[in-house]
């Protein structure tokens, strides 16, 4: 019977005691609402929605991880029943990885680290005192962005020969950065910039922050060139070719635009017709689920404490 890696196991372990911990919190306050008859406290609510969120960021990770969908499952239910993980407990045989779907989601996340480190060293080239009003956000999407890619590659524990095998080394993400920005003006690099900048990263937030409390290192993987290795890489391309100013566009111009673009005021982006605003991230394709904002967080249905005959719902 195939068993799982230390890292498949810090994952289903997580996944299952936060079952059992969800499960009691049910509990009790069923317990609770049968002896007074009252409505959950709005704490109650509050800690039980959090706790739901953190184990479906968990298990939706560990799934783009490769852990096996049937292994997720069980830990799940058996945590539900109230059973807590056990080293070496019984996992049913796991059904096969589809590694095509598995390293193509991953890949995607590759391409979107290339592409958004490129823009930002770009922008710093065209405007090398950029404000750190103005950068904060796009650093913070980077480096989630890094961590959550670093993390699902340290769960599937790909090593720098297989991370050389499908995306090449340093120099070829440099390349492939480096194209994708290529022919760009100075204004629609600041555009793309902002794109990404302002995109929606905090379900990727809240998935690295489950796989850290599992225990997956997020610093670095063997897999990928570091960030500042990559940037300097990256540098080293576009200084051959950098974005060229248009005769209308003053660097003074350049500025303001990035200025007024990352303002949260600011009413969309223009030029996101082209192909690689796909390739940015998915909310520059559509209105994806904000996350954790209390204000649109996932739908996390609540248990239904109707009577102390039919008890809570599962």
């Amino acid at each position: 019977m195939k068993t799982p890696t230390p890292a498949q196991q810090c994952v289903l372990e997580s996944i299952q005691n936060h079952s059992v911990r969800l499960a009691a919190m049910v509990e009790a306050e069923a317990t609770r609402h049968d002896r007074t008859g009252e409505a959950p406290a709005l704490e109650w609510v509050d800690s039980y929605h959090e706790a739901a969120l953190h184990r479906d960021a968990l298990e939706t990770v560990a799934a783009a991880g490769g852990v096996p969908l049937k292994w997720i499952a069980h830990a799940h239910d058996r945590g539900h029943a109230g059973f807590s993980w056990r080293t070496h407990q019984y996992l049913p045989e796991p059904e096969a990885l589809n590694w095509d779907h598995v390293l193509g989601k991953l890949t995607a996340d590759v391409a979107r680290l290339q592409q958004w480190t490129a823009l930002d060293v770009s922008l710093r080239i065209i405007n090398p005192g950029l404000h750190r009003r103005v950068s904060q956000d796009m650093e913070r999407n980077l480096r989630v962005l890094r961590a959550r890619t670093t993390r699902v590659a340290n769960l599937l524990g790909l090593d720098r020969e297989v991370g050389e095998q499908l995306w090449g080394t340093t120099s070829d993400w440099a390349i492939a950065g480096a194209q994708a920005i290529e022919g760009l003006s100075p204004e629609a690099v600041t555009d793309y910039w902002t794109v990404a900048a302002r995109s929606d990263t905090r379900d990727y937030l809240r998935q690295t922050h489950a796989l850290h409390v599992a225990g997956i290192r997020t610093d670095s993987s063997e897999a990928f060139p570091s960030a500042p290795e990559l940037a300097a890489a990256i540098g080293t391309v576009l200084a051959s070719a950098p974005p060229q100013p248009s005769s209308h566009a003053t660097p003074g111009e350049v500025i303001e635009r990035a200025l007024t673009a990352a303002s949260p005021e600011s009413d969309g982006v223009p030029g996101l017709e082209t192909p690689m605003s796909a390739l940015l991230f998915s909310a520059a394709e559509q209105a994806q689920p904000t996350y954790p904002g209390s204000e649109a967080d996932p739908v996390i249905p609540l248990p239904r404490f109707s009577s102390a005959v039919d008890g809570p719902e599962p």
